[in-house]
């Protein structure tokens, strides 16, 4: 949500893997042409070689009795930065907190990739499910964020909704509702009020609504994600509406308008001739019946 897609099909040129058969050529200066590498949008390189890589400079590093904080710290950047892109989420977090200890006591990071770091920490703490330490992380970052030149209101609402995730999910509904409030404000003021941007934040917005038990209040919310996911030709996303809209009528005590949504659900999958997509509300409409089943004494 918040974020316009890259177009990932444009071609890049190919930019060589950093040399390192020197052994004369100081780590440091190795390993800022990597940090420059990694950072360069037109740069295409491979994980493992570069991991390589480092190991090399490592061992290099050690043989010369290297421990200046500037060069330890370039290095675990470099690591947490291919551990992120690697999904290696608590190898990560220690790269990026070992990176930014030493950029605390030797500056070397521009504010945006400093910035960049700490956002993936919190990232990698959510992936992992620690809830509280991604909202204290979420928390601690977002006044800089928001004073950062480096990134724009775009990226700070987006992190503001990841915020509000991890609030969910730490059973802080009425904490995550009044937070996502205000990304919703500022993304309708960034692109409309109709625009499909909005839909993941106001589906999370029925979400704690729905966790709150204030079920009325998230109905009309459910109805504009389908009216802009309608106007968008999201099928998926509306599916998933009727889908959220039945199990609304049926926490409300009417479950002949559940099926109806489920229903037609499964009618407009199929009419896109979307078997996946059918297959997906037919075992939604299955679960549906389940919670609907009266339950044994």
């Amino acid at each position: 949500m918040l974020r316009r897609l890259r177009n990932l099909f444009r071609k890049r040129p190919t930019i060589q893997q950093p040399k390192v058969e020197d052994p004369n050529r100081p780590p440091l200066d190795r390993l800022r042409d990597i940090r420059a590498m990694l950072w360069d949008t037109d740069a295409r390189f491979s994980i493992s070689g570069t991991f390589h890589i480092l190991n090399v400079i490592k061992i290099d590093m050690a043989d010369a009795g290297i421990t200046d904080s500037e060069t330890l710290g370039e290095l675990a950047y470099c690591r947490g930065y291919l551990l992120s892109r690697n999904q290696q989420h608590g190898e990560c977090i220690e790269a990026y907190q070992m990176a930014l200890h030493h950029d605390d006591a030797t500056p070397f990071l521009p504010e945006k990739q400093r910035l960049s770091a700490r956002a993936g920490i919190a990232l990698h703490q959510s992936n992992m499910e620690r809830w509280d330490q991604a909202v204290a992380s979420y928390r601690a970052l977002l006044p800089d964020l928001e004073a950062s030149d480096a990134y724009d209101e775009n990226a700070c609402a987006g992190t503001q909704q990841q915020l509000a995730y991890c609030l969910h999910e730490a059973e802080k509904y009425a904490d995550a509702l009044e937070l996502n409030e205000i990304v919703l404000a500022r993304g309708e003021r960034l692109f409309g009020a109709d625009a499909p941007e909005l839909t993941t934040c106001l589906t999370n917005m029925a979400q704690n609504l729905y966790e709150l038990k204030r079920l009325a209040e998230a109905a009309p919310i459910l109805d504009r994600v389908l009216a802009i996911a309608e106007a968008d030709g999201n099928i998926a996303c509306v599916t998933d509406m009727l889908f959220q809209k039945g199990v609304l009528a049926h926490e409300t005590g009417d479950n002949a308008a559940a099926r109806t949504f489920m229903q037609a659900a499964i009618d407009r999958a199929e009419a896109e001739q979307d078997e996946d997509l059918a297959a997906l509300t037919r075992a939604q409409l299955a679960e549906l019946e389940t919670r609907m089943r009266p339950k044994s004494v």
